[in-house]
């Protein structure tokens, strides 16, 4: 199998990864069940905002993934999910990208300790450690770059601006790059 190295591959493949909860090398609904509960579990929030997040991934797992597992056997791989979702995005951008968004919204939300609808550098920082392990400087490196205008925290259109490039662009300065951190 040829690994594709494009910009967008390199950042699937790390969703992939991210969403591969139990790390088998394949997905199924559990893995993304168990992303809300390692979540929770790293950052002390309200049941709500977990349920919220619940709730965003089924769809994503209903609507969206469940549908890519060309060969029948109830898992998705790698390869599975990089077609499926280049082939989601080629025909339904606006419906996956909304979904994704909605996901990335949740998991931000979690993090956002003083409920004010934007997120500090501290707040996405936690969300970063509490997700990939990522240092607090390359959290600050990803957060000033997600950080369209400057003002010190990460409002809602810069996040769907951020979730749209990531999960689209094959441009490898596209400031959406960095959503989970340095590729």
């Amino acid at each position: 199998m040829t690994i594709d190295s494009s910009v967008l591959s390199i950042k699937l493949h790390r969703m992939f990864t991210f969403l591969d909860a139990d790390q088998d090398g394949s997905l199924n609904e559990q893995d993304l069940t168990a992303i809300a509960d390692r979540l929770a579990g790293s950052v002390p929030t309200q049941p709500e905002k977990v349920q919220r997040l619940r709730d965003a991934l089924a769809v994503i797992w209903d609507q969206h993934l469940r549908h890519m597992d060309d060969d029948g056997n109830g898992l998705i791989s790698s390869t599975e999910y990089e077609r499926g979702v280049r082939g989601a995005i080629a025909s339904q951008e606006s419906a996956l990208i909304s979904a994704l968004h909605d996901v990335v919204a949740a998991c931000l939300d979690i993090c956002d300790r003083d409920n004010d609808g934007l997120i500090t550098l501290d707040e996405y920082t936690l969300l970063g450690q509490a997700v990939s392990g990522g240092s607090t400087k390359d959290m600050a490196t990803a957060f000033a770059a997600l950080d369209l205008n400057g003002d010190g925290a990460l409002g809602p259109e810069e996040i769907r601006t951020a979730v749209t490039e990531y999960f689209t662009s094959e441009d490898a300065e596209a400031r959406g790059n960095w959503l989970y951190g340095p590729l």
